[in-house]
């Protein structure tokens, strides 16, 4: 990446683009002579660069600092630099920043001192057109620079110096000046004023470090030349079902039971032909000292470049299925031997792979959201369907909290509750944008008024006070009958003409903050974000204690029945007529794996309300004439498009968000035969074989979401009923969303399994209690089942390729016959899966 792609934090629509980096955080240190450097705070990265670019409140002191002539008064720069705000680009398991509570944040801070102008100016240069740098700025003496450049997270202190040497090798090359050679993975940095400040918020990842020291070339007897075959380490952490992540050129693994107290990670070589585990400072290039470690045979302290002693490496070759077959004088020898395998595995039962889904039918849609959803499509390069479920719910919210439509006995409002999974680079931010911003104008607008009937709402509150008090003890000459008329009409004007507020939109809050916001817009909310992490983890419960907080959803989709607001700040019962929500949320496809491991969500009902968008990812992509789907032009929307959308939400806002008044949408009495039909259809489908017999999940909503949107199209269009055209229209959307609830659904499904199978699986992964292999008996112990409970949820584990039972071995004398199981190695890879 050159000089010219880069992303400045000042540049809101860049910032959102690459919002993950920008938004890391940074630990601010308190005092750095206190031992421990207590962690005082943390700020974005973000945050960070304006601080730099401004000085903030640390620019006199850096004006005085660069006023000190630093080779003849050393003592009194350095006391005074001391004294400058200090930050980590590590992250620490506590308040305190000490090496051992060191966690990588995959940010690495490098610095080159004592550059003379020209020197810096050149240096700049070459870095600022690195793809691995992402901050750059001038030291705070102004005499060097300070630079930081993303790398991939490192597991273990220890192996910091590896990565930190091989990082700062480069640089040197690149800019032909050494580096600073502080490779303390504390390391503090002060705090610099540097209008220039850079940041590159594309900046990439090394990939090509070497994460562990190479391990030294062997010349162990017991292992070449002996007549044993070549073992992949590889091979070995398989067979003890030691799981293996793939990072960089290397793979890092955790050691079981015992091995694990004394520091868990170690690495192995990409070919397989070494580990080392930085903690101990231990490695070899012979596999079996890996096999005596986790067979036990020996500890840490006998891993050396050496042979294993005599009965070490005799038990040591039994354990990998080696035959000793001579011995001559004090050295042994050995051939391999077969080693009995079982039966391959049949691959676990999980997909993740979605089909391809059916073309959008744009045609559908209504003039000017369809215009507007090619405009958004073309421009933004998204899919078609992203871009018209944004804008058909942000135009739902348009239409308040009372326009209904009935076929009685279904009755229904414009609504909409959608979210949408696209993958990272998809450029949620710059759809969500085009496609909200005409509600934000419209909201700015009303700001002034309602700011100024809150302020005249006050002044009235104080007057009636004010006639309370005359009412307790009138003066002289007042009448009561007088100040109690006057207090009835003022206590009446504030209870039936408080001001709506016409900020109805959120992007997060819990269930109270929506209470209170449904006050405020007398019913009327809206959730709208492009970056719906945080909110989908308060639907699941991340701060409830994992109880799921969709309920306030699931009552107000309807909305018949009035919401309270009890809450101890309130005075007291406040019901919420009508209340309603549209929801539209953009989020990765990560968040899909946290929907599938929270059943009670999934069992709710809520799911089958949501609108569900997964379109494939065009990220990359080529077309049929190899092409760049998403290749760079300069498309922008036809502003004559534009202008109708934007006059469209506001004329809609202006007639729709005051009223108070229950109205029903007429419908066509061919548009109600039209739906009837399509209703039956679906019931009937929804019986056993019928089509959606495994997808009652959402399709048991569908026939409701299709009314929804003639109800919605219809009224778009500003036609007085809905007809049987609305109506067909709707039932071809909601059936082309249905798919995108059948693709995700079915990878939720696949991913999800019994409570009681992912607590055994817990278990087997964890390597403590139940360990691979295990019996039914130590499922019992260990998970406290019963024996009719263990039975089936083993059953269902085995049915799904995670376990199978082994041929069943006698008992000792005394004990009872048990099963063994072992598990599925393939297990071991699958992160996330239960």
């Amino acid at each position: 990446m050159g000089a010219e792609m880069l992303f400045y934090w000042n540049s809101e629509q860049e910032r959102k683009a690459m919002k993950e980096l920008i938004d890391r955080k940074v630990n601010i240190i308190g005092n750095i002579k206190i031992k421990g450097s207590p962690i005082t705070g943390e700020c974005s990265l973000k945050n960070l660069v304006a601080a730099i670019k401004s000085g903030g409140n640390s620019l006199e002191k850096i004006k005085q600092l660069r006023a000190i002539n630093r080779k003849e008064n050393e003592e009194a720069y350095n006391s005074l630099k001391t004294t400058l705000s200090a930050y980590s680009f590590a992250s620490f398991s506590d308040s305190k920043c000490i090496k051992e509570n060191w966690i990588s944040s995959g940010m690495l801070p490098m610095d080159v001192d004592h550059l003379n102008p020209e020197e810096k100016h050149t240096s700049r240069k070459k870095l600022e057109a690195d793809p691995h740098v992402l901050l750059l700025h001038e030291s705070p003496g102004a005499e060097g620079l300070k630079f930081v450049v993303v790398v991939e997270a490192i597991e273990e202190v220890e192996e910091y110096r590896y990565i930190y040497e091989q990082v700062r090798e480069h640089y040197e090359k690149l800019i032909g000046h050494k580096l600073d050679n502080n490779v303390d993975p504390r390391r503090l940095t002060f705090v610099s004023f540097d209008p220039k400040c850079y940041c590159n918020t594309g900046a990439i990842p090394f990939t090509n470090l070497q994460s562990f020291p190479v391990v030294s070339e062997m010349t162990d007897k017991t292992y070449q030349s002996l007549g044993i075959p070549h073992i992949s380490m590889l091979d070995v952490c398989s067979k003890y079902c030691i799981d293996l992540k793939q990072k960089g050129n290397t793979y890092v693994g955790v050691f079981p039971g015992e091995l694990s107290k004394s520091k868990s990670h170690f690495r192995v070589s990409a070919d397989g032909n070494a580990f080392y585990c930085f903690h101990n400072q231990r490695g070899s290039r012979n596999p079996l000292y890996l096999i005596a470690l986790l067979e036990k045979i020996i500890n840490w302290s006998d891993v050396r470049e050496g042979g294993l002693k005599g009965k070490q490496f005799v038990d040591t070759c039994k354990a990998w299925g080696i035959e000793v077959h001579q011995k001559q004088g004090s050295e042994f020898y050995g051939k391999s031997r077969p080693v009995e395998t079982p039966a391959e595995w049949e691959p676990i039962e999980i997909e993740t792979e979605p089909e391809n889904l059916p073309a959008f039918p744009l045609e559908c849609l209504p003039a000017i959201v369809s215009q507007m959803a090619i405009e958004i499509s073309e421009t933004v390069k998204t899919p078609t369907e992203v871009a018209a479920l944004g804008i058909m719910t942000a135009l739902a919210s348009c239409f308040g909290n009372r326009i209904y439509t009935q076929i009685e006995p279904v009755e229904t409002r414009t609504n909409i509750y959608s979210i949408v999974f696209q993958a990272r680079g998809e450029r949620k931010s710059t759809v969500y944008n085009k496609i909200v911003a005409p509600i934000y104008d419209w909201i700015s607008r009303q700001q002034e008024s309602y700011n100024k009937a809150i302020y005249n709402q006050g002044i009235n509150a104080k007057r009636l006070a004010g006639l309370e008090s005359s009412l307790i003890a009138p003066k002289k000459g007042e009448s009561l009958k007088d100040l109690e008329y006057e207090r009835d009409a003022l206590r009446a004007e504030l209870e039936h003409n408080t001001p709506l507020d016409p900020m109805f939109i959120t992007g997060d809050a819990t269930n109270a903050a929506l209470r209170l916001l449904l006050k405020r817009t007398d019913g009327k909310g809206a959730i709208f974000s492009d970056d719906a992490r945080d909110m989908i983890q308060i639907l699941l419960g991340i701060y409830t204690g994992g109880q799921t907080q969709e309920h306030i959803f699931t009552k107000t989709y309807l909305g018949k029945l009035p919401l309270d607001t009890t809450r101890k700040a309130d005075d007291g019962l406040v019901l919420i007529e009508n209340p309603c929500f549209n929801i539209f949320l953009m989020t990765q496809t990560d968040v899909i794996k946290n929907v599938a491991e929270t059943g009670s969500f999934l069992d709710s009902g809520f799911l089958s309300r949501i609108e569900l968008c997964y379109p494939e990812s065009l990220v990359g992509k080529k077309d049929s004439e190899g092409n760049l789907v998403r290749a760079f032009d300069n498309r922008k929307v036809n502003p004559e498009v534009y202008s109708q959308y934007s006059n469209l939400i506001n004329e809609l806002l202006d007639e729709y968000y005051n009223n108070t008044e229950v109205r029903y949408h007429p419908i066509d009495e061919d548009a109600k035969a039209t739906w009837i039909k399509f209703y039956n259809e679906i019931e009937e489908q929804s019986g056993e074989d019928g089509l959606f017999e495994d997808k009652l999940d959402y399709s048991i909503r569908l026939q409701e979401k299709a009314l929804k949107y003639a109800h919605l199209f219809s009224l778009i269009e500003r036609r007085p009923s809905i007809t049987a055209g609305d109506v067909t229209n709707g039932v071809y959307i909601a059936l082309y969303y249905s798919a995108h609830a059948d693709k995700i659904l079915r990878l939720v499904k696949h991913r999800t399994i019994p409570q009681d199978c992912r607590k055994i699986l817990r278990h087997i992964q964890a390597g403590t209690n139940i360990k691979n292999p295990f019996t039914f008996r130590e499922v019992l112990q260990y998970c406290h089942f019963k024996k009719e409970v263990a039975v089936v949820a083993l059953s269902f584990l085995e049915s799904k390729n995670y376990i199978r039972a082994l041929p069943e071995i006698r008992a000792q004398h005394g004990q009872k016959k048990t099963v063994t199981y072992e598990v599925n190695p393939e297990f071991y890879q699958l992160k996330g899966a239960f």
